[in-house]
């Protein structure tokens, strides 16, 4: 059995993958300074969890796995360079899993983590494989292994890791000046996104009330919009009011009317991340009523 070394496997992207690598049969180690309440999950799945990093620890693995958060003279870095065993960042991993299957990005500067999970726990019905940036209560967990090869993944902008993956459907949320100290600048961020959605084969689910993310989507056939504020656009939200602490809505997908529905989570942020969702579950056959239902349960 191959064995797979997690170099800070209690980050909240790290232990999403390590847990479906292990669900996948693969033997399952890594390390990380600190416990947190993910770890008992990851001991419970017979994952063993270093408290250091040892340069030790490492032998026998067959591959590497390391946050982006590691530096280069970590001891357990070194280790496996010293043994020639291959080392790959997080984001390498989710792409050699996720570009296998028909794959679901979201991606955005923000927004990602609660329209992923908000997708994740409507398609929980199709069964999916899920990795979020979050615990989502409907699977009290950051991620699940599913038995079709639909694949939603939170895709992260930040150190350009996205830029690992070819989804077959992609979402962006908004594109902001955030990461400066990666990115440098807003045009190298707006670089970075143009190339992931030239990467996406599908249809890319792009916000129209966000104009940087707009301003990428023009001139492209592949593109679905989706706004609270402009009514030529593929899929609306209108009649927007909060009501008994829930806010409601109707969605409308190119041009026809689909329903009314209510969310838990407040804000008009949270219509919009909505709006892809909605249109993506129906597109893979869930009911207008389950996802009423599952929208108004969704308590991010």
């Amino acid at each position: 059995m191959e064995r797979i070394y997690f170099i800070g496997i209690n980050g909240i992207g790290m232990s999403g993958l390590a847990k479906i690598m292990k669900l996948k049969g693969y033997d399952v180690v890594g390390a990380d300074l600190s416990r947190n309440y993910v770890t008992e999950e990851l001991e419970s799945l017979g994952i063993k969890v270093f408290g250091e990093h040892l340069a030790e620890n490492v032998i026998g693995a067959n591959l590497v796995v390391a946050s982006s958060a590691i530096k280069s003279e970590n001891s357990e870095i070194k280790k496996a360079l010293e043994l020639g065993i291959k080392i790959i960042k997080r984001g390498e991993l989710l792409s050699i899993l996720m570009n296998k299957e028909k794959g679901i990005a979201v991606a955005g500067t923000h927004g990602k983590t609660t329209t992923s999970s908000m997708l994740g726990s409507l398609l929980l019905d199709i069964d999916p494989t899920i990795v979020v940036g979050g615990i989502l209560p409907e699977i009290g967990s950051n991620s699940r292994f599913g038995k079709t090869d639909v694949f939603i993944a939170e895709a992260d902008e930040s150190d350009n890791s996205f830029l690992y993956l070819t989804p077959e459907i992609s979402i962006i949320t908004n594109i902001e000046a955030d990461h400066l100290e990666n990115h440098g600048c807003l045009e190298n961020i707006k670089k970075s996104f143009r190339q992931f959605m030239d990467q996406t084969s599908g249809e890319i689910l792009v916000c129209d009330d966000c104009p940087e993310a707009l301003e990428l989507a023009k001139d492209r056939k592949n593109i679905k919009t989706y706004s609270i504020y402009k009514k030529e656009s593929d899929i609306i939200a209108t009649d927007i009011r909060v009501e008994n602490f829930k806010t409601k809505f109707k969605v409308s997908i190119e041009g026809d009317e689909f329903g009314e529905f209510e969310l838990s989570i407040p804000g008009n942020h949270n219509i919009q991340n909505a709006l892809p969702v909605i249109y993506l579950a129906k597109k893979y056959g869930i009911s207008k009523e389950r996802i009423a239902q599952k929208l108004l349960n969704f308590k991010g």
